[in-house]
């Protein structure tokens, strides 16, 4: 789990490279028998435990090369409609 204190924030989008959360760090499923993957994001602010979903892979140079510098994530439908949280609210994930 991801805590907010280990993201940068400007506005509804926060970042952070991949490096920061440890050589262990993975993306898991988000929902059980689901496909999608993601991060659960625990806010010491309010306390809750958010999940967010990869919505988009961002790649570097030549894109036949497949080399992946990051990913964007959103809060999974269900987080977003129970705790009413911004409709552009992104995690960018960078892979250092």
């Amino acid at each position: 789990m991801i805590n907010t204190k280990q993201l940068t924030r400007t506005g509804n989008d926060w970042c952070a490279e991949i490096s920061d959360f440890g050589p262990d760090f993975r993306f898991a499923p988000v929902y059980s028998g689901g496909r999608e993957e993601g991060i659960v994001v625990f806010s010491h602010v309010t306390g809750n435990n958010v999940s967010f979903v990869r919505t988009k892979v961002l790649t570097a140079g030549n894109p036949l090369d497949n080399e992946i510098s990051g990913w964007v994530l959103e809060p999974c439908a269900t987080d977003r409609n129970l705790y009413n949280l911004p409709r552009d609210l992104t995690i960018t994930l960078f892979n250092d």
